[in-house]
């Protein structure tokens, strides 16, 4: 039997972040992006996976709040189907075209994560299109105002960025948004504190590891174009070893740039009040 990750397997969630999912990856994507783009082929094949009836695809909230008692004595009789959930990053067009279509044929959810400054934008979501995926059953959580690095903002700043997302969204949905998504997936505990005390429930992160149902912080793995359904059931299944890659390869990437100087943000799309 394959080692897992984590002392308690089935009290773990394996929280799924994919970004773009398209019928053609449009032209003038640049190579170290592509593998954020993947085929609506390739999706569909993760989805044949997660419907086999090995995994319990899960809300993000439900999931989340699913600490008291083991998964197999709350939800399901045993054997209990690992716990499961489904993230999109970054509030594309194809959210609403490609992937919520594929979604509600095969009977599954997501919680979609959006930046409200996009909304609306060429390629990216309309308003429009989130109040009617809500309505459809579709979750929504924020990814930020802006798409930027919230550990390099001051106080004031930061604390703009994340309420204005949570109050604009839930606004227009009508709905409380407990989630929230960090660009980049870059965090530290000034964020994570002004987050929660901005109202959200969790912080949701791209360390490569089992999340933890009730933690602040939840960990997502990214799954890139090119992951097999063999490697995807390693992730859901919570095998140590392709972990343990994906967070040796991650540590590599990082380290060039933790040596670079941050990048400037776009001042013509900061939020009234932040200059």
């Amino acid at each position: 039997m394959s080692e897992t990750v984590g002392n308690s397997a089935r009290r773990d969630i394996r929280v799924l972040l994919y970004h773009a999912v398209v019928a053609e990856r449009p032209k003038g994507v640049g190579w170290r992006e592509r593998k954020y783009w993947m085929s609506a082929a390739e999706f569909r094949s993760h989805i044949s996976l997660l419907r086999s009836g090995q995994y319990a695809v899960l809300p993000l909230g439900r999931a989340w709040k699913a600490q008291a008692a083991p998964f197999d004595s709350i939800l399901y009789p045993a054997p209990a189907p690992a716990p499961a959930v489904l993230t999109f990053d970054d509030g594309r067009a194809s959210d609403a075209s490609v992937v919520w279509p594929m979604l509600r044929e095969a009977g599954l959810g997501a919680t979609f994560f959006v930046n409200t400054a996009t909304l609306g934008q060429p390629g990216y979501l309309r308003w429009r299109d989130v109040r009617a995926m809500s309505a459809d059953g579709a979750s929504f959580a924020t990814h930020g105002h802006r798409h930027v690095d919230l550990t390099t903002l001051g106080g004031r700043v930061l604390d703009i960025e994340l309420r204005m997302s949570k109050d604009l969204l839930e606004g227009w949905i009508g709905q409380p948004v407990d989630f929230f998504a960090a660009p980049y997936g870059r965090v530290n505990r000034r964020v994570i504190g002004a987050a929660l005390e901005a109202g959200y429930r969790a912080i949701c992160t791209s360390e490569p590891r089992p999340a933890r149902a009730g933690s602040a912080s939840v960990s997502r793995l990214a799954i890139h174009a090119g992951t097999t359904q063999e490697e995807l059931a390693g992730f859901l299944d919570g095998r140590r070893f392709p972990y343990w890659a994906r967070r040796a390869r991650a540590a590599c990437l990082a380290l060039p740039k933790q040596l670079l100087p941050a990048p400037r943000q776009r001042p013509d799309v900061q939020p009234e009040g932040a200059r």
